[in-house]
């Protein structure tokens, strides 16, 4: 069993809605089964209309390895507005953007099934879900006041057909 921990400080002066951010992660991988997860906070205040602090997130990361050719993953992002540095701008790329940069103020699931057909390619198809968790905040983003990194659509599902090539 492999166990893995780190943590950082990220700073950003008055840019953004917190002075600092924070993360913690935690791995741990047995046989062909790793589970995994991350929590992240930052100093930010509630922004005047929201009834939630929409400083903290986590993710939850499981992963099997079917055959040496096949694994599935199942990722649950929880990610509240102010929670990840950048307000959201500069977070998880994966799903999808209210704006050109990174995206937060969201709860989702991924889902991840991956084929190797030999050691330098590979598809891979992915399923995302994805929620808004602030009404209030995605309301901010909608007439651009903000950020473009807050989330704000209701609901919506992307469907991801990937080749992967190593050089």
């Amino acid at each position: 069993m492999t166990i893995a921990n780190g943590s950082g400080i990220f700073t950003a002066g008055d840019r953004f809605a917190s002075p600092a951010y924070y993360h913690s992660s935690l791995l741990g991988k047995y046989g062909n089964l790793s589970l995994g997860g991350e929590f992240l906070w930052s100093g930010a205040k509630k922004i005047v209309g929201s009834n939630k602090s929409n400083n903290k997130g986590y993710t939850l990361v499981s992963k099997y390895k079917v055959m040496p050719s096949l694994s599935v993953a199942l990722q649950y992002f929880y990610i509240e507005g102010m929670s990840v540095p950048g307000d959201g701008v500069f977070s998880s790329d994966d799903f999808i953007s209210a704006g050109s940069g990174g995206v937060s103020n969201f709860k989702g699931t991924r889902v991840k099934v991956k084929y190797s057909l030999n050691k330098y390619v590979a598809i891979d198809f992915n399923w995302y879900n994805q929620d808004s968790i602030d009404s209030t905040l995605a309301a901010l983003n909608a007439g651009g006041t903000v950020t473009q990194g807050f989330w704000n659509r209701n609901s919506t599902n992307r469907f991801q057909l990937n080749t992967v090539l190593k050089f």
